[in-house]
């Protein structure tokens, strides 16, 4: 059911089994910032080599 819709949200007529397995090859690796002081320093999420429809999703579910 939630892969229906993933599917009608993206505009898709690719099988559920696809859909699943692009959103799926999504990877991020994360990167944390130098800060000055004693506070945590932030992290970003940077995406590795990804698709237009791959980064269209990330769009819509961001």
């Amino acid at each position: 059911m939630l892969v229906r819709l993933v599917r009608l949200a993206l505009g898709t007529k690719t099988s559920a089994r696809l859909t699943m397995k692009n959103l799926s090859d999504v990877e991020a690796t994360q990167m944390r910032t130098i800060q000055a002081g004693m506070a945590r320093s932030p992290t970003w999420l940077i995406p590795s080599d990804i698709t237009r429809w791959q980064e269209k999703a990330i769009e819509i579910f961001a």
